[in-house]
């Protein structure tokens, strides 16, 4: 038989959560549905991915980013682990690039 785990309070809860959703660690910035990464967290996703701050995000899979909402829904509905193809503009290079991002886990608590 398989066993199932059942959380014994709020705080397992909020973990449980949090080991189920990815993580990308960044902080990002919007203006004018333009979004772009504000820093980005040391060791996380996006750092060994190779993005870097200033980034302006274009798009995430086959999805157009229009603002962070668009963003953050598409990463915390994926798992921890799951690989994204990002499209984007790095300002100091004048052009659009892919770089492909592989979801870590979500270290900050689930809101």
């Amino acid at each position: 038989t398989q066993s199932t785990w059942v959380p014994k309070n709020e705080a397992e809860a909020r973990q449980m959560l949090m080991q189920l959703q990815g993580s990308l660690g960044v902080s990002l910035e919007e203006s004018n549905s333009t979004v772009f990464i504000k820093s980005i967290t040391p060791g996380s996703a996006a750092e060994e991915a190779g993005l870097e701050e200033d980034d302006v995000l274009h798009k995430v899979g086959g999805t157009r980013i229009v603002s962070k909402k668009t963003l953050t829904e598409h990463v915390r509905t994926s798992m921890p682990g799951s690989e994204d193809v990002f499209t984007v503009r790095r300002p100091s290079l004048g052009k659009k690039k892919k770089q492909i991002v592989v979801y870590g886990t979500k270290a900050a608590p689930f809101e």
